[in-house]
């Protein structure tokens, strides 16, 4: 993997770096290697007349030859003041272990600029990947070639040489720096500027020469020693080596992934669990390439990977262990007389599971069929812990309520809704008129949930309504109904001789017929709430000018001027014509009853543009009693003192209106009339 990583990070070969070869043609044209040492000192001469900034001469010259040849090279390498000369070693002699160094010639050494080791160690498969910047041998040091090279060139040691673990030299492929043939410079056919600034190395490249290294692949396998050379100087320019981490440092980052691993375990599902294995397997794998690529830093990703793939199947089997023991435990507590299943799956894991499966299933029955009871309760019914919270509630509840909201209080939930007293214990009123009375149990020991509370709010709307309705009932017949009768029997018995029998007559006709027209009413109205309409498609037009017709003669008697005011192609509404033609009959005769002579009732019907038909009776009559301008619809209201009115009409005109889905609105103030607002909804037809 690192080989591949520093094939992608490696830089282009420098243009400061050129290789001049010992190459086939150079061996062709001036001869078989080793050249006399003379041959060499005029290479370098010719190089050295270009001005170069470094000469690297990657030739061992620890032997002496001809006397002569070694002198003119030593004269040349003197000459130049910038050549660099390598070294290798050999086994210590005398000793188990250790090095020696075997330097170049004294008269050759003594002359160049400084002096390098050129040892290479391949790592296990035998591939050069590391180089050794300094060998320590007891006290004394020995630098690497480049090292060498590169202490002559910026005088002070690369940033390379203090780490203290080896490092990877990015490599790149033969043949990727400048090359100029050593016969070619010999016979002066490089231009004379061609070297002239840049760091020259003079190396074998030729394949007989046995110079040839085995490297990574990403570099093409085999690389002169050279070309090697060259790539560790580069890297030493540019501090491109990758760095591998410190064990220490490398086991702690290491562990890093695991444990990020069991964090997630311990909030995760299985198959969250395998995802985040892979993504973190993902994550270390690149981050351990950006690291190498981005900041020459490496971490082994191995390590991590191996860890997690232990990690998951340990975590798995004590997964397996913990719901062993659950299942276990948890069939146990749910019915400790059940035997062991002995099938149902494979394995003893299986079993459990169908044996907690069925107990599961039966207990879901008894909660499902406890649940059901909950919410078939025809109440409102809330459940509450010891100390007072909610914990849960039926749909009755909650259609009341609005929500669920586990924790409050009863009386907090009464109040978000708006509810207030109604005057006894456990009964309050809503908004809307609704009538809630509140059963409490007492608390019940339920285990995990201490003292348990059970609320039922029942809606008593109606029978308080009909409570309601009974004490003005009993109110009407004890004394608006008693009152005429008493009144009968009294004139029965009266021997006043200032009063004719025609007049008593007449005041006992009066009496009859009011008591007979409040026991119609009192009936018409207890229809009216109970019996069904019978609907039918009504013309409003016809249906105002017949209780108009109606009123004629009672209007004319009573000196009251009645007219009707009606639009045209007013729409048809759905209704029964029975009771709203007495709905019109109760309100305009309630208006020719109190009006005096010389006022005038009117009659209005139009279209409010709406899909509704609005009526309107109005008269400039003497308005309302007082005590009836607050609720005009009250049925069995008080009597104004001597008019003989009970409220039971108006009720009755309340009623039908709401039966009909219409709204009735009243106006009225003394001495200046009231009107009467009927908007009844037109029909669909």
């Amino acid at each position: 993997m690192l080989d591949w990583i520093s094939a992608r990070g490696v830089t282009p070969a420098s243009d400061d770096i050129v290789v001049v070869a010992i190459d086939d043609r150079s061996l062709a044209e001036i001869g078989q290697w080793p050249w006399d040492r003379s041959r060499e000192a005029q290479l370098i001469d010719r190089l050295s007349a270009t001005r170069p900034r470094l000469i690297q001469l990657d030739v061992l010259m620890a032997e002496p030859t001809a006397p002569s040849a070694d002198a003119a090279l030593a004269a040349s390498i003197g000459r130049a003041g910038n050549i660099i000369l390598p070294h290798a070693f050999t086994n210590a002699e005398g000793r188990a272990d250790g090095l020696d160094p075997v330097e170049p010639l004294p008269t050759l050494a003594g002359r160049a600029a400084a002096v390098g080791h050129v040892s290479l160690r391949p790592d296990s498969d035998g591939v050069i990947r590391h180089v050794e910047l300094e060998v320590r041998e007891g006290a004394a040091r020995y630098p690497q070639l480049q090292l060498a090279a590169y202490r002559l060139m910026n005088r002070a040691d690369p940033a390379e040489l203090h780490r203290a673990v080896p490092s990877f030299v990015p490599l790149r492929a033969a043949g990727a720096y400048r090359t100029v043939s050593a016969a070619a410079v010999l016979r002066g056919e490089v231009p004379a500027g061609f070297f002239t600034g840049r760091i020259v190395l003079i190396g074998a490249t030729a394949a007989g020469l046995g110079d040839v290294h085995p490297v990574p692949a990403s570099a093409g396998s085999l690389i002169a020693g050279i070309e090697l050379q060259a790539n560790l100087l580069q890297a030493l320019q540019e501090d491109s080596f990758i760095i591998p981490a410190a064990p220490r440092m490398a086991a702690a980052l290491s562990c890093l992934p695991v444990l990020l691993l069991f964090a997630g375990f311990l909030r995760l599902r299985p198959a969250g669990s395998l995802a985040l294995v892979m993504a973190i397997a993902v994550v270390t794998v690149a981050a351990s390439v950006a690291l190498a690529l981005l900041r020459h830093w490496w971490l082994p990703p191995g390590p991590a990977l191996l860890a997690l793939a232990l990690a998951w199947p340990l975590w798995g089997w004590r997964r397996l262990q913990g719901i062993s023991t659950y299942l276990l435990q948890r069939a146990e507590r749910l019915d400790p007389t059940a035997p062991p299943t002995r099938s149902g799956g494979f394995d003893s894991l299986a079993r459990e599971v169908s044996r907690l499966d069925s107990l599961v299933d039966h207990v879901n029955e008894r909660r499902g069929f406890l649940l059901a009871v909950l919410e078939s309760t025809p109440d409102a019914m809330c459940a509450f812990a010891a100390d007072g919270g909610l914990l849960l509630m039926n749909a009755r509840a909650r259609a009341l309520f609005g929500r669920d909201d586990p924790g409050l209080s009863l009386n907090d939930m009464l109040l978000q809704i708006g509810a207030r007293s109604a005057g006894q214990d456990d009964e309050f009123t809503l908004g809307d008129g609704r009538v809630l009375a509140i059963s409490r149990s007492t608390a019940a020991d339920s285990g995990e949930w201490g003292g348990l509370r059970i609320a039922v709010l029942a809606d008593v709307t109606e029978a308080r309504q009909a409570e309601a309705e009974r004490r003005r009932m009993l109110e009407f017949l004890s004394h608006d109904m008693r009152a005429p009768q008493v009144a009968i029997l009294g004139l029965t018995g009266l021997e006043d001789p200032a009063v004719s029998p025609e007049a008593r007559l007449h005041r006992i006709r009066g009496h009859a017929r009011r008591t007979l027209h409040l026991a119609d009413t009192f009936v018409q109205l207890a229809r009216l709430n109970d019996a069904p309409l019978a609907r039918d498609d009504i013309d409003v037009a016809m249906l105002i000018e017949e209780a108009a017709d109606r009123a004629h003669g009672t209007a004319k008697s009573a000196a009251v001027l009645l007219t009707a005011s009606i639009k045209d192609d007013l729409p048809r509404i759905s209704g029964d014509g029975q009771i709203l033609s007495r709905m019109l009959d109760n309100l305009i005769g309630n208006a020719l009853r109190y009006c005096e002579a010389g006022c005038e009732v009117v009659l209005t019907a139009e279209d409010d543009g709406q899909g509704a038909v609005v009526l309107g009776i109005a008269d400039n009559g003497p308005g309302l009693p007082p005590e009836r301008i607050s609720d005009p619809f009250q049925s069995f209201g008080s009597s104004d003192g001597g008019s003989g009115g009970v409220g039971l009409g108006l009720a009755f005109v309340a009623a039908a209106v709401k039966r009909h889905d219409g709204q009735i609105t009243c106006e009225s103030a003394p001495g200046k009339g009231t009107r009467f607002r009927i908007v009844l909804p037109a029909s669909d037809d």
